[in-house]
């Protein structure tokens, strides 16, 4: 793996949008072994359209920048920027960052290697604090006010390649990590790497621009105003691998952050296709998961804040019975139940983990 380094030089709603996105219909309780999903993605952790634009003249100004001496050494970067896909992190005392992944670039490798750069705001725009490659990153703990940032990059069956950055001095210092193997996470560095996997990522620049149209069309067919109150580009989206082919897209307007709740829709496409349907116009809530087995088919569920230290998980099939043959444009998501989510702490976890709460299963309707 290549490591290069550079230096650190770095909306609410409208009462009358949450009137008219009224609280959903829910069904019955759910069964008492009603599992807890594995993970939550928060809408919140995906760039606005209008934060993709900012991150863009960055990226762009450093490559023009620097394109004559890296097409020297290799395919460069590339100029399509549209095709980046960023999620906001937490970089302790340095604040919000951008981890942002070049999936269209011509350095990305056949094994799914694809350059990596952070970056985090300065002034009105971005500036890189590092520049790496990899598949993925975990988000480590240090002894410092600025957390550490793994990055994984595949080496062959079996194996991955880790690199380790670490801040001091004012900048990010990379170096090489151990070799992880399947068999062998008990490093720290390695046992992060599971939670560089996952079903979801944010949306595109490319795909919002897909997506704009339809939004605003739809919050249109529900008022007029919506159009203005919740303008596309302070939304969050993200993309959710549902079922085969089967892309889910959830968007959501507001701070979106854990246990910050904002107004949801969820759209439905096939991939590598334009044709956007909505699936759910009404929900509310901060993070969007799926589940699918063979017996209970592809759900989805939202999680919204009931209290600083309980949540409701409301899941959603897609009629009837989530079989395959009956999902298209006519389909749409309704709630199957419900249950109250608390930590066995006193203390909301620092990372989704289904261990870590009580579940109580609950009619949906029913107030906490």
């Amino acid at each position: 793996m290549r490591i290069r380094t550079s230096s650190l030089v770095f909306a609410a709603v409208s009462l009358f949008v949450v009137s008219l996105f009224a609280a959903p219909l829910h069904a019955q309780a759910p069964p008492l072994n009603a599992p807890i999903p594995s993970w939550i993605f928060p809408l919140g952790q995906a760039p606005t359209p209008a934060e993709y634009a900012l991150l863009e003249s960055a990226i762009n100004a450093n490559w023009q920048r620097e394109k004559a001496r890296q097409l020297e050494i290799g395919p460069g970067l590339g100029s399509d920027f549209s095709h980046i896909y960023a999620v906001r992190i937490r970089l302790g005392a340095l604040g919000e960052a951008m981890v942002v992944h070049f999936a269209n670039s011509p350095e990305c490798g056949a094994t799914g290697n694809c350059p990596i750069a952070v970056y985090v705001p300065d002034a009105k725009s971005y500036r890189r604090v590092i520049d790496t490659g990899g598949w993925g990153f975990a988000v480590l703990p240090s002894a410092s006010a600025v957390p550490d940032l793994a990055f994984y990059s595949h080496v062959r069956a079996g194996e991955t390649a880790s690199a380790v950055f670490h801040y001091a001095n004012g900048q990010f210092t990379g170096q090489d990590g151990p070799a992880c193997t399947d068999e062998d996470d008990s490093q720290p560095v390695c046992a992060a790497m599971a939670t560089a996997l996952g079903p979801a990522h944010s949306t595109s620049p490319a795909e919002y621009e897909a997506l704009r149209s339809q939004v605003e069309a739809d919050l249109k067919k529900l008022s007029p105003a919506l159009v203005t109150a919740l303008p596309f580009d302070q939304a969050h989206a993200i993309d959710i691998q549902f079922v085969n082919q089967m892309i889910i897209t959830a968007i959501g307007w507001g701070s979106c952050g854990v246990n910050e709740d904002c107004k949801i829709l969820i759209y439905a496409h096939n991939y590598g296709e334009k044709n956007y349907w909505l699936w759910l116009n009404n929900a509310s809530g901060w993070g969007v998961s799926r589940e699918w087995n063979l017996l209970s088919g592809g759900r989805v569920v939202i999680a919204s804040k009931i209290s600083a230290s309980q949540n409701e998980l409301t899941t959603y099939i897609a009629p009837p019975n989530g079989r395959l043959e009956d999902w298209g444009p006519d389909t749409h998501l309704v709630p199957k139940f419900c249950q109250l989510v608390r930590p066995k702490t006193d203390h909301w976890p620092a990372e989704w983990n289904p261990a870590a709460f009580i579940a109580q299963p609950v009619s949906c309707s029913e107030a906490p």
